[in-house]
């Protein structure tokens, strides 16, 4: 008896979204968005253009990845 006990709710560095961490990281090794958009041609008036087809790439698979864990990556709901 007499022993103490702390507890601290920050959360530190554990995440329960580490799989969208290694995707990201994968991603920024591997560049495998950048190499799939050089495979579109970009017909947009260049004047226009505010973000390249690389950031509207990569800001669909976020916004798909995100879908996917609201979900709860459940099946028919979100897939890319």
């Amino acid at each position: 008896m007499g022993n103490k006990v702390a507890l601290d709710f920050d959360g530190g560095n554990n995440t329960s979204d580490a799989g969208v961490l290694l995707l990201r990281k994968t991603e920024s090794k591997l560049g495998i968005i950048s190499m799939l958009t050089q495979c579109i041609n970009d017909t947009r008036r260049p004047s226009s253009i505010t973000h390249s087809i690389n950031e509207l790439s990569s800001l669909c698979f976020a916004a798909q990845l995100s879908i996917q864990h609201a979900q709860g990556n459940q099946p028919g709901y979100g897939h890319l």
